[in-house]
């Protein structure tokens, strides 16, 4: 393959996107290359695929990527005064704050090793010198661990992963990685009086919260996804003693509805983020569209 056949390729695959066809199929039309990322309330950045990043479909194809939890993360990095990302995959929450915020240090954490290179290559290519990228996860103590990840076809970059392993009839790929545990660091001490933290740890939940007693302490705005109803049941009580409020965040009706716990991932709705504030309802009201479940 030569350069003219990337470009050749992905004149047509841009093409057919501009046409507005209501579904371009990445298997047919490829793409590999930067592309502009101008879809949330923020200044633009760029991202890159080689045909193997899961966000390139919803952001480059699809042109959506979790609307309504881009639009409260974006609001509030606004005025956040401490900005953390557990799980940052390959970083379009880390890049849009760091976008926003350029006086402020984006706390990013990624142990899977590819999303973690390509979050790299994107700090490195929009020149975010304010974003910090830790190649490991947290848990409630600091330790190394077998971490692991599904593996999906045509090489495609993961988003799922596990401490441990999955089952055998699982295709994985493992390696030892290192654990924090936050409440060992000094970032409570950094993240001022109106954090926010974005948790999207696949299933490490039940391990991070142990650790970070230190920084829910400080009441941040989280927005919060779980597949593990045990992790919800840990958190549901801890946060409630905080005084927080919990909200099912319904992405494509771009709505927030008020609930009295947590609750794991509605995986068939596509509602996979929860919203934890300590903000007045009627103040979150105020600044989102909340309504009655």
């Amino acid at each position: 393959m030569q350069v003219s056949d990337i470009d050749a390729t992905n004149a047509a695959t841009l093409a057919a996107i501009r046409d507005g066809r209501a579904v371009v199929d990445p298997g047919a039309f490829p793409y590999i290359g930067f592309y502009n990322v101008d879809l949330f309330d923020c200044p633009p950045f760029v991202m890159y695929t080689a045909d193997d990043c899961p966000r390139a479909h919803n952001i480059l194809y699809q042109r959506e990527f979790e609307p309504m939890s881009m639009l409260i993360w974006c609001k509030l990095a606004r005025t956040a005064t401490g900005i953390v990302d557990l799980g940052a995959h390959v970083g379009v929450y880390s890049l849009a704050a760091s976008a926003l915020r350029p006086d402020l240090k984006i706390q990013a954490f990624e142990p899977n090793p590819y999303a973690y290179t390509r979050l790299r290559l994107h700090k490195t290519m929009n020149g975010f010198q304010n974003l910090v990228d830790h190649p490991y996860g947290v848990a409630r103590k600091e330790t190394m661990v077998k971490f692991s990840w599904r593996l999906k076809g045509k090489h495609m970059i993961s988003s799922g992963a596990s401490i441990g392993h999955y089952g055998p009839e699982t295709p994985q790929q493992t390696l030892i990685t290192q654990m924090i545990c936050l409440d060992d660091t000094d970032f409570h001490t950094r993240m001022g009086a109106r954090p926010l933290i974005k948790m999207d740890i696949e299933g490490s939940e039940d391990h991070a919260i142990d650790g970070m007693t230190k920084i829910f302490a400080l009441k941040p705005d989280l927005l919060y996804e779980t597949n593990l109803q045990k992790a919800a049941d840990k958190l549901t009580p801890m946060m409630q003693a905080l005084g927080y409020s919990f909200y099912l965040v319904r992405e494509k009706q771009r709505q927030l509805v008020h609930r009295d716990r947590l609750y794991k991932s509605d995986l068939e709705a596509g509602d996979l983020n929860q919203f934890l504030t300590v903000r007045p309802r009627a103040e979150v009201a105020a600044m989102f569209n909340v309504v009655a479940a």
